[in-house]
């Protein structure tokens, strides 16, 4: 089943030392996430991350959107001399997106651009996001989408908007990836765990997520149950494979 459990880290295939093996390499200002400073973990995790999304969808020829892109999944195509046809990163943090940019830049395969949306983690002073925004982009009729640590850190009415959003640049077969603190163990539909550090852990029952997902016109192909926490249920992580209604 689609991301069950922890993906295995392995190293870096390559010719050299850890940094040779890493084809794009990022500053660490620029990474986020629990291996953030060690990058040679960050991108094996990433690989390995793409090589279980090209099961649920062929990366060969896909026009892949990744929403919160950070700098992972660009990092780990690269690294794999990924064969889709073009894979566009959105981000708030517009520092990293105009590194990207400039690194990329000679791939036609890759862009990047910066999303101007309010998030209490990530983009305090931010422009308010609702489900007719759009998305500062020319492309259209992807046939993936990614979400990596988005819903995990949103607001309801944010996820929403979101995912109506989404759902106007999605082709007919397209396949939506994300994860979220999404469970059964909350008799809440929605809590921020911890409010002195807002949307760090935003988590949500899973019967209101899905009625979110599904108003904005998808689909929900599969719901796999990430990595217990027993020493935190709230934490537990739903995977999600969507595709439009």
């Amino acid at each position: 089943m689609l991301f069950r459990g922890r993906l295995p880290l392995q190293p870096v295939e390559g010719r050299g030392g850890p940094d040779e093996d890493i084809k794009l390499q990022v500053p660490l200002e620029f990474r986020r996430g629990a291996l953030r400073k060690d990058e040679q973990k960050s991108v094996a995790q990433g690989v390995r991350l793409v090589r279980r999304i090209g099961e649920v969808h062929p990366l060969e020829g896909a026009r892949i959107l990744d929403f919160g892109c950070g700098v992972k999944i660009a990092q780990a195509l690269y690294q794999l001399d990924s064969p889709q046809e073009l894979y566009v990163g959105v981000d708030v943090y517009d520092d990293m997106v105009k590194f990207l940019q400039k690194a990329l830049a000679h791939s036609p395969k890759y862009k990047f651009a910066t999303v101007p949306f309010q998030n209490a983690m990530y983009n305090e002073d931010g422009a308010a996001m609702t489900p007719d925004s759009t998305l500062p982009i020319d492309e259209t009729d992807f046939s993936m989408m990614l979400m990596f640590s988005v819903i995990t850190h949103m607001v309801p009415q944010d996820s929403a908007a979101t995912f109506a959003i989404l759902r106007r640049y999605a082709a007919p077969d397209c396949r939506l990836i994300f994860w979220a603190f999404a469970n059964d163990e909350t008799t809440e539909d929605f809590r921020d765990l911890n409010p002195k550090r807002p949307l760090l852990h935003a988590v949500y029952r899973r019967a209101f997520l899905n009625g979110l997902i599904e108003a904005a016109g998808w689909k929900i192909l599969t719901e796999a149950p990430g990595k217990e926490r027993p020493d935190k249920k709230a934490l537990l992580q739903t995977h999600y494979v969507c595709t439009p209604a």
